[in-house]
Order: structure tokens, then C-alpha cells, then sequence
């Protein structure tokens, strides 16, 4: 049963105006005050609803307090009624919506409209087929208040239900910004409306025609237009409307047969098969024809998409609605030109923001596009025609047509290059090797996104400081996935190398992929060519101090090996890294060396400010082991700390193989070398005769004492000779492997007979100790990986070449492999082998760490034979050349004490000496020797202008003999000191023998030294060297009473 629906409170007031008020009247008053009380029953509304209101109350408290409680109990009734009405309505939310509407109450009445509105999720079509679209819009926009009834279609109530959001939304509100919230409630209500009906043509023109009376508000756009920074949200609601009205014209259209090809809109065109008719007269003038239709349609995109860029919101809303409009050009209008640039930009942004397979979709439209704009254009799209295939290629290469792209790679006109991201991988990179010879070769496994036909690949390697090397395929090649190639260069510079670029040709295209690789490019002096089954050799260079030093002077070596190809045109370019060193008073020489023997060879210099350039004058043919060699002439500064020598060269060839094409080379090389000569030589003479009696085997003994400077460096010494032009110079032999320290030399003895030599050439064979162990590591290493059998003959010298740049930095004990001749290495480091590991296959990385680590262990043990000892003595030989002034005699003496020698001498007994003196003149010619019968011969020399004489009277020579420094041992009797004559025919000849008598008196006892002779020349032009026999004897001298008598 039904519940009674609420009754409306009342309230009765009873005034009392107490002015008037007597006894009898307050009796009879009171009555009809409490008479109300009883007849109005008042339990239903739980609230007083009868009160007394007097005229005037005895204080103001009073007053107060009847007013409290009449305020109290009125807003108490009257809610309690509202809540009755709502709960007696609350199966009836449009009944509560309406209390709510009329108590102001909007958003509650809005919260209770939104879910009826929202019970209608879809209407059929059949609700609403019947309907005009003008009644429609009459229902929306007449005022009022039409409740739906039972029997009401779903479309009507809900109709209703959204004029009645309609309404509550559209109250004034008291500021601006309120409004737009509101008009965001109703647009996102007006959207739901219309997707739920059901499609068909008659839903799209209800919903073209609703939009459009939404949007038709003067005063919307007005609020719009001054809240721009703060309609983010309705502005995107709008748009949804807007996207929707021209979503629902494009699929109106194709009732009239008109179709939009590129519209992104999706179109079910099984929802209705009979004709339908346009009853608005817009849409019949918009649809009048297919280009109006299209017209509009692109022209509402463009506002649409402006409506969002105005306001900054939605990108990727804009960039669809873009890219449908650049389709829509496209496919429907034929504006290529437009279509091509917005679609570049819609791919850019799809592809960024990750949506790869709509910018894939997009590409393909896009190639599409330009192919359009190369039958229009020409050739002058050509390029960005290939770059949008390339990028396609990187995206799916599936859709690439080689045909065409080849087509458009012939139609280029120049050169384009075009860099890629990962249309290439290098996947492995081979170290740099030989098979042919003078030839280096890199192996390349790529992979391809693009299966196409190309004219060559290069790979472009640099290094720290600028240099680059390319290496290059160059036959004709078609793509695949997995390409293993092996590219060529024989241009080179020797270093480390970063592979920066891959360059892949097809016709005048150049496609440019990055790539990251170390790669080391080291001199390969010999290989094994499997092709021949046989150890090859390449043409090499050099450049070093040269191994034979000088004095007083320098040479830088620059040394060009021929290989196993005959060679010609060589260039050998010395770069002048420090120009002040050049010794430039000095000449350059060129020599060759063949089966050897050596030859000088004419050659011609172009110097410039940078460099120097040695080339054959004549055009030659240069066989294999040939070596040509240029010395330059160069200063080393002494005492200066870093003596290391930093050297450029290059050398430039044409290699003639045996079969095939001439091949031109280049060979460009950075090196460091030691200039601090590491043997230091101390030298010194000693004049003498060996005959006892005639005293004319007169000598000069040269002895030459060898160190090295520095401790941890010792000199090995080979050999030592001095050369004369006049005589062979015989030595005293040292001993085999003789070893020079720093503090601790050797010395060699020379006898010099022939006084006709102003020089000789002192030679001193040498290698340093350190440099022989080096040696013997590489020679023990190659045997050693040889017999290995995880090694082949190719890696043999891969890792042997590999292996040379190891074992100078090292630490030797170079000291105790002096003595002992064994190699201990000492703080050995594993890291030590990774600065190798770029001039190495990745593959064979560690299999050559094995054989090294392995050879390293063994070497403590290794047993040096004498042919290996030989072998590197050979290599590692240097010569140190210094010339030996000798000093020019010409005037040689013996002087000696004869006398009568006895055991001892008494203190102040005489002593008679005869003193014997020979003269030999030796080197000069007849005509010097008449000159001597001039006398008071005037000459000038060592630049003194004053004329002197030659101390000559007739043809003799003046001598003079005197004693010195005995004034305190001895007593001299006799001419002591006395200038006698030697006849120089006679001197020349024979000799000329002198003979003086002295006595000679000691002065003490003691051991005494005979007295000190000096033979003075008086020639100036005669250099004289005295022999003294036995003039520095000691005798013993006693006293009387220390004298010993012997009898025999």
C-alpha cells in the first residue's frame, strides 16, 4: 500500500498586544492560545508550528529567546519536510530532481538528471527514424518542462532528460569561468547523446545539426575568446564535437554516392541500404556537389586543427587530424605539394613519439606522394625520393622494390650522400692482415637492411690526430642480410684507428653509416700467402739514427726494403718535424744495396718548408731485397733532457705484381727514436821504442777504454779496430762477448807503427744488451708459436708482428743476462698484452694470449745457442766511427843513462854516467830536406803575421839538453846543460848519435830516482817525441857505515 504523500507544514503566529491587555483578557486570551494548541494538532510535523508573539516583552532576554526558538523550529520544519517529500519521491528521481531544481539546488538536481540520462546507454534508430531533425532541435532549444511519460520512447526520455541538463546547466552562473565548466558538462552530455544512437544516416544529420546549434553560441565564443589561458578542457570537449560533426558529414555523404579517399573516419556502409534524404538546407548546399562536399570537409579539418593549435592542446589530435588531412590532399584533391610536406611532418612525429607502424604507413604514402611529385617535377625531388627509401628500408625492407631504387640511384645527377642510422651493422671487424703482397686487407661481416645491387664500400677508419685510412671494396655487389666482405686498401698510415664510417655506393648515391671500432694498422714485413702456400714479403720502410755513429756528426737512416714485388717510382718523403736539426751544410746521399753490394744511386731533392722529398733521377725498376737507403744529415743537440726523437715519413710506390694491375702505394709512418748515444769512449797514447839497442822501433801505443751510461743498459762489445790508411794496426784481442757497464769498462790496446798518418779511425762494434734481448725474444718467440699446433701458418706471423710491440716493454733484468746470458722478466702484467689486442683477430684473441703467457713461462729456461747469439749480434750491431788525431812527428829521440851498475852506492861516491842520445828524423821528402841548407828560412803560420825562424843553422837542427828539479838529491858535473847540433841529412838517414859524460853525486841516502833529463826542440816546425830508456831508474844510496860487502 501506497504511503500518504507528505502534508505541506504550516505555522500559526498568535499576537498579543500587551498595551491592551486587561484580567479578563489575559483569562480569555490564554484560552484561544491553548484552544489553537488543541486543534491544530501538531505531532505529524515533530516542531512546534504555533507560537505566541508578544508587543512588548518585559526584557530583551525574553525577547531573544522566543525568536531563537521560533527560528529553530521553522528551519527544522522545513527541512524535515524536504527530507519527507524526498523520501516519499525516492523511487522517482525525476520528481526529487525537480525539488532540487526548484530549491536551487542545481548540481544535486544535475547528479540526479545525469542518471536518467546515462540509463540509455544506445537507442535504435527505429525511436527516432520518424522524427524531423527540426523537431528535434524545437524540443532541445523551446523553454519548459516536458516530463517524459511511461509509454515515451528511450529517445524521448532521454531527449528530455538532456534538455533538462540543458537547462540546469545554462542557468546564469556569477562568473565566467563557471560558465565554461558548465558548457564542458554539457558538451561531453550532447557527445554521450549522440554516440548513442544508433548509426545511420539519420544520426548523422542529428548530430551535424545539434553540434552545430551548440556551437552556434555568440556568447560561448565570446567567453571563449577572453579565457584563452584557462579553456584547455572545454576547448578539448569542443574539439570532440567539432572531430564528430565532421565524422558524421564525411559518412552522411556517402548517401549522396560522395566519398573522401584518405579520411581516417570510419564508415560502415552496411548500416543502411535505402536512399536516404537530407531534410536540412546547410547540409543539402554543403552536399550539392562532390567538390563542395570535399571542400568543406577539408576546410572544417583545417579549423579543427586550428581550434586545437589556438590553445596549444591535444598533439597527438593534431597530428591525426593532420595526416588524415595531407591523406585527404592526397588521395581526393591531387595537391601533392601540400600533401608531401604535411606528411613528412606527420611521419616525423609518429615515428618519435613510437607509433612505428603508422609512420611506416605514412612513409609508404609519402614515397607515394613524391613519386607523384617526380612526374611532375623532375629530378629535383629525386633525393628526398631516396632518402624516404632508405628510411623505409630501415623500417621494413620487405617493401623495398630494388628495380625502382635502382632507377632512382641512376637518375641522380651528382653525387648525394645520404647518412643512415641502422640500414648497416658492422657486426665483426677482422684485424688488418696480409694475402697480398703489399696489399692490407681487412675482413667486414655487414648487415643490411637494404637488398639492393651496390658499386662499392669503403670503410673509413681516423686517429687521434686526424689521419684517415680507407679501406675499400670495389667490384659490384648484390646485398643481402648477412654480407662477409673483404675490403682492400693499399694507401696507409700505421697506427691505432677509430673505424668511424661506412660508405656504401650505388651509382652516385652514398650511403654513410656510423660505425665504432678499434682497429690497429701495423707494418707487416712478411706473411704467408695461402694462394702460394709460401712466407711473402712486403715492401717496407724505416727510418732510425743510423746504426753507424760519428763524432761529429749525424745521420738519420731512412731504409726502403723491397718485397717480394718489384717496385718502381719511389718517393721517400721525410717530414721536417723540427727543421733547426737539419744539418743543412751537409749533403744528402742516396745508396742501394744489391746481393750485397753496395752502390751509390743519382737522385734528385725537392725541399719545401714542411718536408723533403728523395726520388730516383732515373725511372728504375727496383727487384726483390733490394734496399735503398737516404741519409740525412742531422744534429742532435747534447745535454738535453729527452733525447727521444719524434720522426715523420711516407713513402710512396707503384708495386708490380706478377699478374694483375700495377698497384700505387703509399706507406705513411710516425715513429720514436732514441738519439742518446749509449756508449761513451775514454782515449789515450804512449810514445815508445821496443828496441832495446838500436832504439829505432819507435811506437805509439793507443789504448781506448769503453763504458756505457747507464746502469741499466750495458754495451755488448763485438769488435774493435783501428784503421790507417798506411798500415794495418794490429790490437791486443780481448775476450770473447766482452761487456762494457757504467762503472766498470773495458779498455783496447793498438800498436801505430807509421808516423806518416796525421789520423786514424778508430771503430768500435757494438749492440746494446737490451736491444739483444728484444731480439732473441722475437726470434725464440716465432720458433716457439710455430710449433704450436692451435696456431696456423697465417697467424704465425700475425701474432710474431703482434707480439714485437710487447717485448720492449718489458722488464728485463738486463744486468744478470750480461753475465749469465738469461732472460728473467720481472713484474709481468697480463694488461700488458690488451694494447696488442687491436693489431689482433677478436676472434684469435685468446689463442694469442695462451701463446704468450705460455712463452713467457718458458723463458727462464731457454738455452741461448751460439747461432741465435750470432744472429743477433748481427741484427742488433752498431758501429761508432771516431777519427784519432795523431800527432805529426817528425823528430823521435831515445835517451838512456849507460853507467856501471852495482848493487848499491855510497853517499857522495861519484857516479859517471855517459848520457846517449839518438835522433831520427822521419817524413820528409827530398825537398825539404835541401830548404835545410837555407838558413834564417822565414815562414808564417797559425795566422801570426810576425815572421819567425825555424831554429836551423846550415842543415842542422838545434837541441838542447838540461836536468831539472834534482837541486836536493844530486850533484850534476859536467855540461848539464848544453844546446848541441843534429845533422838532419844524417838524422834522416842513419840517425844521429849523441854522447855526453857526467858524473852524477848523490846527496843522501835512500832509494833515489837518477836525475831528471829533458831534451828541449828548438825547431818550430819539427814535432819531437822522446823515448826515455831507463832515466827514471831509482839507485840505492848507503852511508859508509850502512855499506854491505859481498864476496863471491
Amino acid at each position: 500500500m501506497k504511503k500518504e504523500q507528505p502534508k505541506i507544514p504550516y505555522f500559526i503566529f498568535f499576537f498579543e498586544n500587551t498595551e491592551l491587555r486587561t484580567a479578563a483578557d489575559k483569562y480569555l486570551k490564554t484560552n484561544i492560545f491553548h484552544k489553537l494548541k488543541s486543534d491544530f494538532d501538531n505531532r505529524e510535523f515533530t516542531q512546534e508550528n504555533i507560537f505566541k508573539i508578544k508587543s512588548i516583552y518585559s526584557n530583551i532576554d525574553e525577547k531573544k529567546e522566543v525568536w531563537k526558538i521560533i527560528s529553530s523550529s521553522t528551519s527544522s520544519l522545513l527541512a524535515n519536510s524536504i527530507n519527507r517529500q524526498l523520501k516519499y519521491f525516492e523511487n522517482s528521481p525525476l520528481k526529487c530532481a525537480s525539488i532540487f531544481e526548484h530549491l536551487h539546488q542545481q548540481e544535486d538536481a544535475m547528479v540526479l538528471y545525469s542518471e536518467l540520462f546515462n540509463a540509455f546507454p544506445s537507442i535504435p534508430k527505429a525511436e527516432f527514424l520518424s522524427v524531423g531533425v527540426s523537431e528535434i532541435l524545437e524540443m532541445v532549444d523551446v523553454n519548459g518542462d516536458n516530463d517524459p511519460k511511461e509509454t515515451s520512447s528511450s529517445f524521448h526520455k532521454k531527449m528530455c532528460y538532456y534538455k533538462r541538463l540543458k537547462n540546469v546547466l545554462q542557468t546564469e552562473q556569477p562568473t565566467k569561468m563557471g560558465y565554461l565548466k558548465n558548457m564542458k558538462l554539457l558538451a561531453e552530455s550532447l557527445l554521450s547523446f549522440l554516440n548513442s544512437l544508433e548509426i545511420c544516416y539519420k544520426r548523422n544529420e542529428i548530430a551535424f545539426a545539434m553540434i552545430e546549434m551548440f556551437l552556434s553560441s555568440s556568447y560561448l565564443k565570446e567567453t571563449l575568446q577572453l579565457h584563452t589561458e584557462n579553456s584547455e578542457t572545454i576547448i578539448t570537449s569542443i574539439g570532440k564535437l567539432l572531430h564528430l560533426q565532421r565524422n558524421e558529414l564525411i559518412a552522411l555523404g556517402t548517401s549522396q554516392g560522395y566519398s573522401l579517399r584518405g579520411s581516417l573516419s570510419i564508415i560502415d556502409i552496411q548500416f543502411e541500404n535505402e536512399d536516404y534524404v537530407v531534410e536540412s538546407e546547410e547540409i543539402q548546399k554543403i552536399m550539392k556537389t562532390q567538390k563542395t562536399f570535399s571542400d568543406y570537409v577539408i576546410e572544417k579539418t583545417r579549423e579543427l586543427i586550428a581550434n586545437y593549435n589556438d590553445y596549444g592542446v591535444n598533439l597527438n589530435t593534431i597530428a591525426t587530424l593532420s595526416t588524415e588531412l595531407a591523406l585527404i590532399l592526397f588521395y581526393s584533391t591531387d595537391d601533392y605539394e601540400t600533401s608531401c610536406n604535411q606528411l613528412l611532418k606527420s611521419f616525423d612525429y609518429f615515428s618519435s613519439t613510437g607509433w612505428e607502424f603508422i609512420g611506416t604507413s605514412l612513409l609508404e604514402v609519402y614515397i607515394e606522394n613524391l613519386n607523384k611529385l617526380v612526374e611532375q617535377r623532375g629530378e629535383c625531388v629525386v633525393s628526398q625520393l631516396l632518402a624516404s627509401y632508405i628510411t623505409l628500408a630501415e623500417r621494413d625492407p620487405t617493401k623495398i622494390d630494388d628495380g625502382k631504387f635502382r632507377k632512382l640511384c641512376d637518375e641522380l645527377a651528382t653525387l648525394e650522400r645520404m647518412e643512415t642510422n641502422n640500414i648497416f651493422t658492422v657486426e665483426s671487424l677482422s684485424s688488418v692482415y696480409c694475402s697480398e703482397v703489399d696489399v692490407y686487407e681487412i675482413d667486414l661481416l655487414m648487415k643490411s637492411e637494404l637488398c639492393s645491387t651496390v658499386d662499392k664500400i669503403k670503410l673509413e677508419m681516423v686517429d687521434d690526430v686526424g689521419n684517415t685510412v680507407v679501406f675499400t671494396y670495389t667490384k659490384k655487389l648484390h646485398l643481402k642480410r648477412k654480407n662477409p666482405i673483404t675490403l682492400r686498401c693499399a694507401d696507409l698510415v700505421f697506427g691505432r684507428f677509430e673505424a668511424k664510417k661506412l660508405s656504401v655506393f650505388s651509382n652516385k648515391l652514398v650511403l654513410v653509416q656510423n660505425v665504432c671500432a678499434a682497429v690497429g694498422i701495423t707494418p707487416i714485413e712478411t706473411f704467408y700467402c695461402m694462394k702460394n702456400e709460401s712466407s711473402k714479403a712486403n715492401t717496407t720502410a724505416k727510418m732510425e739514427v743510423s746504426k753507424t755513429r760519428y763524432l761529429n756528426k749525424d745521420l738519420l737512416v731512412f731504409e726502403v726494403k723491397v718485397g717480394s714485388n718489384d717496385v718502381s717510382d719511389i718517393e721517400m718523403v721525410f717530414v721536417k718535424t723540427d727543421p733547426d736539426k737539419l744539418s743543412k751544410e751537409e749533403d744528402y746521399s742516396m745508396k742501394c744495396i744489391q746481393n750485397g753490394i753496395t752502390s751509390c744511386v743519382e737522385f734528385e731533392v725537392i725541399e719545401d718548408t714542411k718536408k723533403l722529398l728523395f726520388r730516383p733521377s732515373k725511372s728504375h725498376k727496383w727487384q726483390t731485397e733490394d734496399t735503398l737507403c737516404v741519409e740525412i744529415p742531422y744534429y742532435f743537440p747534447p745535454y738535453v733532457v729527452n733525447t727521444m726523437l719524434e720522426l715523420s715519413y711516407e713513402l710512396k710506390f707503384k708495386s708490380h705484381p706478377p699478374e694483375g694491375e700495377t698497384l700505387l702505394c703509399s706507406r705513411k709512418h710516425k715513429s720514436v727514436v732514441e738519439s742518446l748515444l749509449p756508449i761513451a769512449v775514454a782515449a789515450d797514447e804512449f810514445f815508445g821504442t821496443s828496441d832495446e839497442h838500436s832504439g829505432q822501433d819507435f811506437f805509439l801505443l793507443s789504448h781506448y777504454t769503453v763504458n756505457a751510461i747507464s746502469v741499466d743498459n750495458p754495451i755488448r762489445i763485438q769488435d774493435t779496430s783501428l784503421i790507417s790508411d798506411n798500415e794495418l794496426i794490429t790490437g791486443w784481442k780481448s775476450p770473447k762477448d766482452t761487456v762494457a757497464f757504467l762503472e766498470q769498462g773495458s779498455t783496447f790496446f793498438f800498436k801505430i807503427k807509421d808516423f806518416n798518418d796525421k789520423s786514424v779511425l778508430l771503430k768500435i762494434k757494438y749492440n746494446c744488451v737490451l736491444e739483444e734481448i728484444i731480439g732473441i725474444m722475437k726470434l725464440t718467440f716465432l720458433n716457439f708459436i710455430t710449433k704450436m699446433e692451435m696456431v696456423g701458418p697465417v697467424d704465425v706471423f700475425c701474432f710474431s708482428n703482434a707480439a714485437s710491440k710487447i717485448w720492449p716493454c718489458l722488464n728485463y733484468k738486463v744486468n744478470f743476462f750480461a753475465i749469465t746470458n738469461r732472460i728473467i722478466i720481472t713484474n709481468f702484467h697480463e694488461a700488458k698484452l690488451k694494447d696488442c689486442y687491436n693489431f689482433i683477430d677478436k676472434k684469435k684473441i685468446g689463442t694469442f694470449s695462451e701463446a704468450v703467457l705460455d712463452f713467457i713461462e718458458s723463458i727462464k729456461d731457454l738455452e741461448i745457442d751460439e747461432k741465435m747469439k750470432n744472429d743477433v749480434y748481427s741484427s742488433t750491431a752498431c758501429e761508432l766511427h771516431i777519427p784519432v788525431d795523431l800527432p805529426p812527428l817528425n823528430m823521435m829521440n831515445t835517451v838512456k843513462y849507460e853507467f856501471k851498475r852495482e848493487l848499491q852506492y855510497l853517499v857522495c861516491e861519484p857516479i859517471n854516467v855517459k848520457v846517449v842520445i839518438d835522433v831520427h828524423i822521419v817524413n820528409l821528402t827530398k825537398n825539404q830536406i835541401e830548404e835545410f841548407d837555407k838558413t834564417e828560412k822565414k815562414v808564417r803560420f797559425c795566422g801570426n803575421e810576425e815572421s819567425v825562424s825555424y831554429g836551423f843553422h846550415g842543415n842542422s837542427a838545434s837541441l838542447e839538453m838540461a836536468f831539472t828539479g834534482n837541486d836536493q838529491k844530486w850533484v850534476i858535473s859536467g855540461l848539464k846543460n848544453i844546446a848541441f847540433f843534429v845533422d838532419l841529412k844524417e838524422a834522416s838517414e842513419t840517425g844521429s848519435h849523441h854522447e855526453f859524460d857526467l858524473t852524477f853525486i848523490p846527496l843522501k841516502p835512500g832509494k833515489l830516482q837518477l836525475p831528471n833529463i829533458e831534451i828541449k826542440n828548438n825547431n818550430q816546425y819539427l814535432n819531437m817525441e822522446v823515448a826515455y830508456r831507463n832515466t827514471s831508474e831509482s839507485v840505492l844510496i848507503v852511508s859508509e857505515l850502512n855499506k854491505i860487502i859481498h864476496s863471491f
